[in-house]
């Protein structure tokens, strides 16, 4: 759900010229939704290593 919100963000950026890709230069189209899934591996990965980084502590 994380990475549909940043896709969508992405999106709104774009479309308000913060930034633009290569293949939006001539006129601005959506950010190609494959991004989700790249997206989804960030936070993933994000999770995993401050999982591992900030170990519970044992009582």
């Amino acid at each position: 759900m994380v990475a549909i919100f940043i896709w969508f963000a992405e999106n709104i950026a774009t479309a308000m010229n913060v930034w633009i890709y290569p293949n939006q230069s001539i006129s601005w189209t959506l950010v190609s939704p494959q991004k989700i899934l790249a997206w989804f591996l960030l936070v993933i990965l994000s999770f995993v290593l401050v999982s591992l980084i900030h170990k519970p502590k044992s009582i």
